[in-house]
């Protein structure tokens, strides 16, 4: 049946302890042009398979658009602890110009996978833009416990960089990957829309540490949704070039916190910098007990030269409860550098803020001017 004939172009792993390619270009295959998706690693009994060195989704010179139906590589019905990727440069997967996301794991019990060292949305070079036409990496259905990282370039994909969606999609961990830059993190190879996107109900899932996540359409990161809680982002650069010196700012906000979202912590050790828009935003009333603490926000890596956010460093709207700060030095926001305000909290439903301990127009030594354009902390209705 025609069916059959398009389940058999893809390659589907129901197994364990399989390898699908290598670390040599003669082991690599071409996973391309297929009816559904590039490779589909599925069932509870399948676990701790390898993807590696393949190309998926483009053709056998790594630039030519010949994309897969759907996925490129799709993790579900509960597969667990299989590998795409590695961190040798020949065990690199290039996933690319597929029909639907990159990289896609679902479901409840689908866990312990890992996806490093890979290409995702770009050519062969790293520097070319081959998004995937949804997402980079998604992650939904209650999908948890899963590693997206080190070493992954996730740019240049139609909507966002990486998504995690859904009730019980939770604790996974995206850490050291270039998302929206290029191979040098220097250039941008823009995900349309954002560059890390939670929403749905995601919970006690950590961005970082060392993500660079800059240069991409719309947010750096963005939590949304009543639900949304317990969410760390720590360690990233934001709106920065890989030097953590030069702007490669984000086109709106560094990050975005909105529509319910609660108990999510931004911090320590981010640097929120050279972003279009405000460096972070809080907003809607429901968005609340959030903490923003131990950052950079529009400063240089190390926190001694501006490179300011193109609007606010923290703009608070309608928000409640949230917390800027505290009372150790590791809690301590620099907050300077911004065009307008280093802190503006504004509306009548903003209330129940603690904002202590921060450097709020110095620099990290505490001794240098590095102003904000106006004010240091404005609040209004």
């Amino acid at each position: 049946t025609r069916w059959y004939r398009r389940r058999q172009r893809q390659m589907c792993i129901r197994d364990r302890n399989n390898t699908i390619g290598g670390d040599t270009p003669a082991e690599r295959n071409v996973l391309s042009g297929n009816g559904w998706d590039g490779a589909g690693i599925h069932g509870s009994e399948t676990i701790s398979n390898t993807v590696t060195g393949n190309y998926i989704g483009l053709a056998a010179n790594g630039v030519d658009d010949l994309g897969n139906d759907y996925h490129g590589v799709y993790i579900y019905g509960n597969a667990k602890t299989n590998t795409i990727g590695g961190m040798a440069v020949g065990e690199r997967n290039l996933i690319s110009e597929n029909g639907r996301n990159g990289v896609y794991i679902a479901g409840a019990e689908t866990t312990g996978n890992i996806i490093l060292g890979n290409f995702i949305g770009t050519d062969v070079s790293g520097l070319l833009d081959k998004g995937n036409f949804w997402e980079g990496v998604a992650l939904t259905d209650g999908a948890h416990d899963n590693t997206i990282g080190p070493n992954n370039i996730i740019s240049g994909n139609d909507l966002d960089g990486v998504y995690i969606f859904g009730t019980d999609t939770s604790s996974n961990t995206i850490t050291g990957n270039y998302i929206g830059t290029d191979y040098g993190g220097l250039h941008p190879v823009s995900n349309a829309n954002e560059g890390v996107f939670i929403l749905g109900g995601a919970s006690d899932n950590t961005i970082g540490p060392d993500n660079v996540i800059s240069g991409n359409g719309d947010r750096g990161v963005y939590i949304k949704d009543d639900g949304t809680d317990g969410n760390t982002i720590t360690g990233n650069l934001i709106g920065l070039k890989v030097n953590g010196t030069e702007a490669l700012g984000n086109g709106n906000n560094g990050i975005t916190l909105s529509e319910g979202a609660q108990n999510n912590t931004i911090g320590p050790d981010n640097v929120i910098s050279g972003n279009n828009g405000e460096g972070v935003r809080l907003d809607t009333n429901e968005t609340t007990s959030n903490a923003i603490i131990g950052n950079y926000i529009g400063t240089s890596e190390d926190g001694m030269t501006a490179v300011g956010n193109g609007l606010r460093g923290v703009f608070i709207f309608h928000a409640l409860n949230n917390t800027i700060g505290g009372t150790s030095s590791d809690e301590r926001n620099v907050i300077s550098g911004n065009r307008f305000s280093g802190v503006n909290i504004m509306g009548a439903g903003s209330m129940g803020y603690t904002i202590a301990g921060n450097y709020i127009g110095l620099a990290a030594d505490g001794d240098t001017d590095l102003g904000n354009g106006s004010y240091g902390c404005l609040l209004y209705t």
